[in-house]
């Protein structure tokens, strides 16, 4: 089907995200999809996660687990943000499968997406043992479409529904949510001000060895500029005492790295991880030695983090030639490098054609 028979207008943007696995790369693309002139159909296909902790649903994605939704997954706030205040109507069509916490959460609080959006299609419960759910109802809407032009949304998903079988099902039909009263969304949605009041006097942080404790306690508290200024003038002065490769300057390079993942750096967090592997390796510690492997893991774990392609494919070779050298005790780790720098760019533009004022532009996210 053609971009255009699928929007039902004259001209059509189309864009696929088909397994993404980057949570800031989707809401980027939601955001400014929803920014474009015209109209927006937002189509989600995949699976529904509760955060065991926050009770808060995520949409996963390609490398999301149960246990794993608030780093690898959407979480549904956020993609409901992501379409606020969006330069057209926004219309989006679902056709998810929960976990079981997920199911017993969307029977209790159906899903919205906001007051402003028509939100239509289903949401089906975990699979039977041996079972594959597929997007019966997404397919029922696409035929639909080809075959009666394009059916005003609540009759095009009273018709889909009907075609894909309603058994086991909870449907979701867009009306707004009521006023007055926060929804789930919302009320997770709510600011926790961690940060210290401004007029707060800042707490000093010594510089040395023994300073260990309070640079730490510092970036936890939000002062990471100042944590990360300490600790580089630590690491500086037991460089010029003892050298590269003793235990303490290892031990101070080891503080920046995990600094720079306490200020949300993973570029540089994931560059200082490399540098100490590399520093223990010339140390003369083994390939197998438990603080190597701890190192690449977690330079490892802070690329994966990385948002930018350029500094995806800057980093892969020192992680690359480290993987090689240091496998790990996962399986996959050398090739999951290799697969994501070849594919480090999980977004395919099925047709564009730009017009000064676009009639419509449909995100289409196959997850």
């Amino acid at each position: 089907m053609s971009p255009s028979e699928l929007t039902g207008t004259r001209e059509a943007t189309v864009i696929e995200m088909f397994d993404p696995v980057e949570p800031r790369l989707v809401l980027d693309r939601v955001r400014a999809a929803a920014q474009s002139a015209g109209p927006l159909t937002l189509v989600l296909a995949g699976q529904l996660h509760l955060d065991r902790k926050t009770q808060e649903p995520y949409l996963a994605l390609a490398l999301s687990t149960p246990r794993t939704v608030r780093h690898t997954a959407v979480p549904w706030r956020k993609l409901a943000a992501a379409v606020e205040g969006a330069a057209g109507t926004v219309t989006a069509l679902v056709d998810l499968v929960a976990d079981p916490l997920a199911w017993r959460h969307v029977q209790r609080s159906p899903l919205s997406l906001g007051q402003d959006v028509g939100l239509y299609g289903r949401v089906t419960g975990p699979p039977q043992r041996g079972r594959t759910a597929t997007p019966d109802y997404l397919n029922a809407c696409l035929t639909l479409w080809g075959r009666r032009g394009r059916p005003e949304p609540a009759e095009l998903h009273r018709l889909a529904l009907a075609c894909a079988g309603e058994e086991g099902v909870l449907a979701v039909s867009g009306g707004p949510a009521p006023r007055g009263e926060a929804t789930v969304e919302e009320r997770a949605e709510a600011p926790v001000d961690d940060a210290p009041a401004d007029d707060a006097p800042a707490a000093p942080v010594a510089y040395g060895l023994d300073s260990l404790d309070a640079i730490l306690d510092a970036a936890r508290e939000g002062r990471h500029e100042q944590a990360s200024e300490a600790a580089a003038v630590a690491h500086a002065r037991t460089l010029d005492v003892d050298g590269s490769l003793t235990p303490e300057t290892v031990l101070w390079m080891e503080v920046r790295a995990e600094l720079a993942h306490l200020a949300a750096d993973p570029v540089r967090s994931c560059a200082d991880w490399l540098t100490v592997a590399e520093a223990r390796l010339d140390r003369g510690e083994g390939c197998d030695a438990a603080e190597v492997e701890a190192c690449v893991d977690r330079a490892h774990h802070q690329w994966h983090r990385i948002r930018s392609a350029p500094e995806i494919v800057r980093l892969a070779p020192r992680l690359l030639e480290l993987r090689r050298l240091v496998p790990g005790r996962r399986p996959g780790a050398l090739a999951d490098v290799q697969d994501r720098v070849e594919l480090r760019s999980s977004v395919r533009v099925l047709s564009v054609r730009p017009a000064r004022s676009p009639d419509s532009a449909v995100l289409l996210l196959n997850l």
